[in-house]
C-alpha cells in the first residue's frame, strides 16, 4: 500500500512540472520498473526473515 501511495504522489507531483518540461511522463516506466523490482525484492526478503524469526518452528 505505501508503494501505491508513493507512486501516485510522484505522478501527481510531476503534473506540476508539466509547464517546465516538454513531456514529463515520456520515460516514466523505467524508474517505475526499477522501483517495483527493488520493492518486490525487499518484500520477499522481509517475508522470509519473518518466517524464520517470528513463526514457530515445527518439529
Amino acid at each position: 500500500f505505501p508503494a501505491i501511495v508513493g507512486i501516485t504522489h510522484i505522478l501527481v507531483g510531476m503534473n506540476m512540472f508539466s509547464p517546465l518540461l516538454i513531456d514529463p511522463y515520456s520515460r516514466i516506466w523505467l524508474p517505475l520498473v526499477i522501483f517495483v523490482v527493488i520493492y518486490s525484492i525487499y518484500y520477499l526478503i522481509t517475508v522470509q526473515l519473518y518466517k524464520r524469526i517470528v513463526l514457530p518452528k515445527e518439529k
